[in-house]
Order: structure tokens, then C-alpha cells, then sequence
């Protein structure tokens, strides 16, 4: 474990073969180590720049593909025209009286962008979702751990018991 741990703080080395390869001024996000991006450290020279002089559009770094406008917009149409196909497709009706089958088109609703913005941004939805449940979580069982580190200050229980609640609060 203490081999993985120390080899987090080497980056990858980029990938040989890049479908996009034309960035002008790749973000240095992309060859960050672990740690380096959970501190933001890849993102000091800029701000430093920023602190000596107003930023301009030349300093800022290109965006990765995934990133931009083009590529978000191509996956959302993409789900979007599924919920458009989905909506004009005819409905099937059968009349049991006369043995029929029969389409209908019922009065068109309007169509709801949620499901493919939904469809499109899920991951980061979920990520969200869950940091803010975990947060929520850790907001209310501090104040049960405060409670438990009090009544263990005034009893007799084991000394560890008393660690395990103050390093559960942090």
C-alpha cells in the first residue's frame, strides 16, 4: 500500500495516440498527478499570471474535447432525438368489439428537454448527488459524535474509544 501510495505523486505519461490532438495550450490538468489535482497545484502558474496582470483569451488553456460546447451539444442532440422519435412514434390501439387494430396520434405534448439533459449529464448528476448526500450525512452525525465524545470525557470506557470518536469527527 505504501508503493501506491508514493506512485500517486508521479503522472502518466500522455497517451501515445490522441483522437484530438490539436490543442494549442493543453490544460496541464491532463499530466497532473493525484495529488496535484486534489490541491489544484497544476493551476498555480495561472493564477499567478492572473495576480501580475488581468488574464486574457491567449493565457487561458484549450479545452480538452469533451470539454467544449461541440461535443456536450453533439450528446444532447443525440438524446434529445431519441425523446423526439419516442414522442412521434404512432400509438397502437385495439378495439375488442370489432377485432380491430388501429394508429393514433393523440395531441402532441411538448417535448421535455429534462430527459436528455438528464440522459446527457447523469455522471455528473450522480457525482453530485452523492457528495451532497455525503455531506448532508456528515452534517448530522457530528453532532451524535460531539454527544459521544462528551459522555466518554466523564466515564470510564477504554481510551480507544475516545480516539475512535475524535478521528470520526474529523
Amino acid at each position: 500500500h505504501c508503493a501506491l501510495f508514493f506512485l500517486q505523486f508521479f503522472c502518466d505519461k500522455p497517451p501515445m495516440y490522441n483522437k484530438y490532438p490539436n490543442l494549442e495550450r493543453p490544460s496541464p490538468e491532463n499530466f497532473a498527478s493525484v495529488p496535484s489535482r486534489l490541491i489544484f497545484s497544476w493551476f498555480t502558474p495561472l493564477v499567478q499570471l492572473g495576480a501580475k496582470k488581468p488574464l486574457e483569451a491567449s493565457d487561458m488553456f484549450t479545452l480538452d474535447h469533451e470539454n467544449t460546447s461541440k461535443a456536450i451539444i453533439c450528446k444532447f442532440y443525440k438524446n434529445l432525438l431519441v425523446s423526439v422519435e419516442k414522442m412521434n412514434q404512432p400509438k397502437v390501439s385495439y378495439d375488442k368489439r370489432s377485432s380491430e387494430v388501429g394508429l393514433y396520434r393523440t395531441v402532441k405534448p411538448q417535448i421535455s428537454i429534462f430527459a436528455a439533459l438528464c440522459k446527457t449529464f447523469w455522471p455528473s448528476f450522480l457525482m453530485g448527488s452523492l457528495i451532497k448526500c455525503f455531506h448532508d450525512i456528515a452534517v448530522f452525525i457530528n453532532p451524535q459524535l460531539l454527544n459521544l465524545v462528551i459522555s466518554f470525557v466523564s466515564s470510564d470506557e477504554s481510551l480507544w474509544k475516545g480516539c475512535m470518536y475524535a478521528t470520526l469527527m474529523l
